[in-house]
Parts: structure tokens; C-alpha cells; sequence
């Protein structure tokens, strides 16, 4: 009972948008200034301009060795219970599960999230950054992404939150013709 309960306060670290996140390479605590590179739906700022590089180079095996204990490293852009966007300024609730900070839109998301975390917070080795119910419509980055669905090991980006709905309802039905489309994520630059 007693390293349940410890087991489960290692996973569920509390979180404040105030408690900085530390570089993906070095560790070190980053700020809101820092170099950003977006991978596999999450948001990684670095502490140098080195770092950037490095993490360029090898972003699966970096996010891959992330554990219960890690620190928080990273911060998704989507909250893991909707597939929606949101803005961590307006999140209702946060928390860092394996070394990733995820907000909320609600508590009870966030009680879902912690009921579920295994599930909800994959990250998938394979991705569609267009739309699968609009077709061939790209989705131009995670940033801009109306939000996302995993299906079958792969996660698909969505142009806005209607498609996201539509896929939820019938995901082998979209999912079969997109796909095709699926590749290894892919570490994008903020602008």
C-alpha cells in the first residue's frame, strides 16, 4: 500500500505553470525566452543555443528515455483528454507525468488523465500532419493543429476541433485512406 502510494506520487509530480521546465540536453531550467523546438505534440525549450542541435539530432531517443522521475522536460500542447489545443495560461488544472507537463481544461480531465495516464499519454512513433477527414488538407504545424486523435498506434492532426469530433465517431473509417501517410515524427521550430 505504502509504495503504491509513493509509486504514484513519483508519476504525478505536481506542476504550476511557474515551475520552470529544464532543458531536454543539459537539465538546466529553461525560461519562456528560450530557444522552443515542438516534437511529437509537445513543446521543448532549450537553456543554449547548442542545445538546439543536439536535440534536432536525436529527439526520439531523448523523449524515449524519459521516466516517472524525470523532470519535466517538455510541456504538451494539447490537452491529453480532448485532443483540443490549450493555452497552459487558461488551463484549469496541470501536471508532469514522465517527464512531460500537461494541462487541462478541466479537474476532471485531469482526474481522467491520471485514472488513464498510460493510455493518454503516449507518444506515438508514427504521425499524419493532414487532416484525415478533410483529406489532403496539411496541417502546417502542431502549434497550428485544430487537434489530434490516436488511432492504432499512429496520431493524427486534425485543421480544426469539428474533425476531431467526425474522427472520434468513425476512427477506422478515416484513419484507412490517411494512413498511407504516416511517418516518424518530425522536431519542428517555433517561430
Amino acid at each position: 500500500m505504502i509504495t503504491t502510494l509513493i509509486a504514484a506520487m513519483t508519476l504525478f509530480a505536481p506542476a504550476g505553470a511557474d515551475t520552470p521546465l529544464a532543458c531536454p540536453i543539459m537539465g538546466s531550467p529553461t525560461n519562456a525566452k528560450s530557444q522552443a523546438l515542438d516534437y511529437n505534440g509537445a513543446r521543448f525549450r532549450m537553456c543554449c543555443g547548442g542545445c538546439d542541435g543536439a536535440f534536432k539530432k536525436d529527439a526520439a531517443n531523448v523523449v524515449g528515455k524519459l521516466k516517472a522521475d524525470s523532470k519535466a522536460i517538455g510541456e504538451f500542447l494539447f490537452d491529453p483528454t480532448t485532443g483540443l489545443p490549450i493555452d497552459a495560461k487558461k488551463a484549469k488544472a496541470t501536471t508532469d507525468y514522465n517527464g512531460i507537463r500537461y494541462h487541462f481544461a478541466t479537474e476532471a480531465g485531469k482526474d481522467t488523465f491520471t485514472k488513464n495516464a498510460k493510455t493518454l499519454a503516449v507518444m506515438p512513433k508514427k504521425e499524419v500532419m493532414s487532416c484525415p477527414v478533410m483529406g489532403s488538407h496539411a496541417v502546417a504545424s502542431y502549434a497550428k493543429a485544430g487537434g489530434y486523435a490516436d488511432h492504432d498506434g499512429v496520431r493524427y492532426y486534425f485543421c480544426c476541433a469539428d474533425c476531431v469530433a467526425k474522427f472520434r465517431a468513425e476512427p477506422a473509417k478515416y484513419a484507412k485512406a490517411a494512413s498511407a501517410k504516416a511517418k516518424a515524427p518530425v522536431v519542428q521550430d517555433v517561430k
